[in-house]
């Protein structure tokens, strides 16, 4: 289930901090595709890559960027996938790491 603030989750065990990835997953309470996206992201970024859950609906602004249209994952600020896991985009962006 994804928490109604914004949280971080570390996938372990993981490269040294200097180096580890982070993904930001945008998401809200309740919505089935974001816990299935979760449940399929973290076997693709185990050991790899650190993700971060941010709940929309914690900030006004978020809502208006993301209103219904979560999850969105992030990488380095580029948008990777939306609603369903892209599991080349995500490969491919961990192999550029």
């Amino acid at each position: 289930m994804v928490d109604s603030t914004e949280s971080l989750k570390t996938l372990s065990p993981l490269k040294p901090e200097s180096s580890v990835a982070e993904l930001v997953v945008y998401s809200r309470r309740g919505c089935h595709l974001c816990e299935q996206l979760l449940g399929e992201l973290e076997p693709l970024v185990s050991r790899r890559a650190v993700v971060r859950v941010v709940d929309i609906d914690t900030s006004p602004n978020l809502q208006q960027t993301y209103g219904d249209k979560v999850p969105v994952v992030e990488g380095d600020g580029t948008e990777l996938c939306r609603y369903r896991l892209d599991k080349r985009a995500i490969a491919d962006w961990l192999k550029s790491r």
